[in-house]
């Protein structure tokens, strides 16, 4: 008599994301490290310099030293390469580092399927949001450039150049900056330090680039903005969560810019 076939336990499947808290979902697993992070930003500074360099060959006013004689056309297209350039250093970076593909790499950049507590984190990030945005504005009260004036948006602007700049704002901005600072960088760090290190650091990286452009107080608010999306994003495992909070920030913003809200 033949001995019935012998049948291998099934085997466990190992988690794709790093070990968190049990109420957090956590943030892909990936091999992007410093060297891929440093490139990467490099790879953002390259763009906006190729994007100034190609430009100004057609549009000599992005030369002028007063930024208020620059072209619409000129400040939206700088932007536009901008945005181009953190999309492209994120995806990039993270193909490179981990060897896979484009699927593969928006995997580990945390544009996966919607999961649970996505409604109730929004909700949770817009409170903690708003009463420290309060409580900035009353003790610091920052000030910051227009954005949607410089790029020719807001009163007696072409509707076009309105529709453009809000775009880019609210669309190309919120999915951009959430791929390259929260996607890239605060995964990447994630993957060596534990939840609020990583997210300090990138929220402080995120909020002193807009130091040209406003005060300290502004660089603290948006960093402190920066480490709740990155808590938003750890506690629900995927980006389109700190991407739907970045676009209504921007929402606010742009239409406060342009007059069509009044705070």
């Amino acid at each position: 008599m033949s001995l019935p076939p012998t049948i291998d336990p099934p085997e466990t499947p190992t988690s794709d994301r790093l070990p968190t808290e049990p109420s957090y979902i956590g943030v892909p697993r990936s091999a992007v490290g410093w060297l891929e992070i440093g490139g990467a930003i490099l790879v953002v500074l390259g763009a906006s310099i190729v994007g100034f360099i190609l430009i100004s060959l057609v549009d000599s006013s992005l030369l002028d030293a007063n930024t208020e004689d620059e072209s619409d056309g000129a400040a939206l297209g700088l932007q536009a390469f901008t945005v181009l350039g953190f999309i492209g250093a994120a995806f990039g970076a993270t193909m490179i580092a981990n060897g896979g593909g484009g699927a593969d790499a928006a995997r580990r950049l945390g544009l996966g399927r919607f999961g649970p507590r996505i409604l109730t984190t929004i909700a949770m990030a817009v409170g903690l949001y708003l009463l420290a945005g309060l409580l900035i504005n009353a003790v610091f009260n920052p000030t910051q450039e227009d954005i949607a004036e410089t790029l020719g948006a807001g009163d007696g602007a072409p509707l076009l150049v309105t529709v453009a700049a809000g775009v880019l704002i609210i669309g190309g901005a919120a999915i951009s900056e959430e791929l390259f600072f929260r996607g890239l960088l605060f995964g990447g760090l994630r993957q060596r330090l534990s939840l609020w290190p990583a997210a300090l650091i990138s929220g402080v990286i995120f909020g002193l680039p807009h130091l040209p452009t406003g005060d300290l107080a502004v660089v603290l608010q948006l960093s402190l903005f920066g480490v709740i999306l990155a808590w938003a994003y750890e506690r629900t495992g995927v980006l389109w969560t700190a991407i739907a909070l970045h676009a209504m920030n921007n929402t606010i913003a742009f239409l406060v810019l342009i007059d069509v809200l009044k705070v």
